[in-house]
């Protein structure tokens, strides 16, 4: 008979109370003496009887629940159960520093290492060493780290382990309850579900196959907008609700899935065209409400979004082309005129100068969110000498008149009052202003209807 604590015994009995155990040895082989060294882990959870305010300067939380932590152990069967000598325990944890560590293993040899000394009066060679400790850590712990169920951080890094742990425990629980998925209406475990990033503190879940399934389907049918949270209620974006243009870009571009959220649960082919879909739709949209934001390449076919709203230079991201927005040819320096792509309309323009001052401050931002701020000046300064010049051809005596085509305005100098516009060639009517007809430009002075009937040479110079 033995006169001491025998360790297959022990570890039997533990295995029994404590699933999760895992040691190095087959413990059924009863025939064979253990000799060397044993190993073995224990993941275990410190118990909180009261919730513990962790705080760090003006920052603070509270902690009803541990994340799980590792102990780890090597036993000399020769040695055992001395815990002195027979015993060596190691911890290991995400949020818990040396500092604990240290402080629970000096508290279990001060608690139980005179239960295994043969030189104390205390001594019992039959002590379940490895019961105690893993008792010990498990439920007496707390009030040692914790006392006065309150810790304050010495740093601001040691904080947000603390607050990380808060997320490993709700994932932990996460992992080990039942859930029903609310497409396939199954009831499964935690992890065979995953947990959507949906926006706000709710958080809802579907099973892997039918997140696969789901957004694998919306994605080749080129659905961006379900690719969300089928349980989260939708809000389509107003983007006449937001002022700058930085915002209406991110907005748009920012998915309601993260891209990186997919990784490793879609194939790879799905995550690229998740991602080339969701760009080509938000590029469509923003050129839509920002007429001069954006423009495909003339090479690649890309959609290029500009940084600035203002600049007429625009760069590919995906072929390098650098281009002007206004003419699609390379780029030809800002000192270079040419065209304009877009116009923007009179009533925009007329609403930005606010001749009346009816227009707010905050409707101005809109609308340089949308067309941008230099545009709208250029469009601004081109209207006004517009009306300037509008204000002079009405005139009395005036000799200017507009090109009813281009609306280039033409000055008579001599001659009679069928005029041709020397940038666009068409033929009008100095007196009316209205187009002539090519093949017989004299006939509006010539038939009776014509408002400008037997008129060709009023105002020339030596007639009457």
């Amino acid at each position: 008979m033995e006169d001491k604590a025998n360790l297959r015994d022990d570890l039997t009995i533990l295995t029994d109370m404590y699933p999760e155990l895992d040691v190095s040895i087959d413990l059924l082989d009863s025939a064979k003496e253990l000799t060397e060294i044993v190993t073995g882990c224990l993941p275990f959870k410190i118990s909180l009887p009261t919730d513990v305010t962790v705080e760090y300067e003006n920052k603070s939380l509270i902690l009803d629940k541990l994340q799980t932590d590792l102990l780890r152990f090597s036993i000399d069967p020769k040695e055992y159960p001395s815990l002195n000598k027979g015993l060596k325990l190691e911890i290991f944890s995400q949020w818990m520093g040396d500092k604990f560590k240290n402080k629970i293993i000096q508290s279990i040899n001060s608690e139980f290492g005179e239960l295994t000394d043969p030189n104390s009066d205390r001594y019992d060679p039959f002590t379940p060493i490895l019961m105690l400790v893993f008792s010990y850590v498990t439920d007496d712990v707390a009030s040692l780290i914790f006392p006065d169920n309150k810790y304050i951080c010495r740093s601001e890094e040691e904080f947000k382990l603390y607050e990380n742990s808060t997320v490993i425990v709700k994932e932990e629980e996460i992992t080990k309850s039942n859930y029903s998925c609310c497409i396939c209406m199954d009831i499964k475990k935690g992890d065979r579900m995953i947990k959507l990033p949906c926006i706000g503190e709710e958080k809802h879940l579907l099973c892997v196959d039918c997140t696969k399934n789901y957004f694998t389907n919306m994605i080749e049918q080129g659905n961006i907008n379900g690719i969300r949270c089928p349980e989260c209620k939708y809000n389509e974006i107003d983007l006449t609700k937001l002022k700058d243009f930085n915002q209406i870009k991110s907005s748009l571009f920012t998915p309601m899935i993260n891209f990186l959220f997919f990784e490793g649960i879609l194939e790879p082919e799905m995550c690229e065209r998740y991602k080339e879909l969701h760009y080509n739709q938000a590029a469509t949209k923003l050129s839509k409400h920002c007429t001069y934001a954006c423009v495909t390449c003339r090479r690649c076919d890309q959609w290029c979004v500009k940084e600035d709203l203002d600049d007429s230079m625009v760069r590919c991201n995906k072929c390098e082309f650098v281009f002007c927005f206004d003419c699609l040819h390379s780029w030809h320096g800002y000192n270079n005129k040419c065209g304009k792509k877009v116009k923007i309309s009179r009533e925009v323009v007329e609403e930005y100068i606010d001749e009346d001052n009816e227009t707010s401050d905050e409707r101005k931002k809109e609308l340089e969110a949308q067309y941008g701020k230099k545009m709208l000046e250029q469009e601004v300064s081109e209207y006004l000498s517009d009306k300037m010049l509008d204000l002079a051809i009405a005139e009395e005596g005036s000799d200017l008149q507009r090109c009813p085509n281009c609306r280039l305005v033409v000055q008579r100098s001599e001659g009679c009052n069928k005029m041709k516009c020397s940038v666009c060639n068409h033929m009008f009517c100095y007196l009316c202003g209205e187009l002539l007809y090519v093949e017989d430009p004299y006939e509006h002075f010539r038939e009776p209807w014509s408002p400008c009937y037997g008129r060709l040479f009023e105002g020339m110079q030596g007639v009457e």
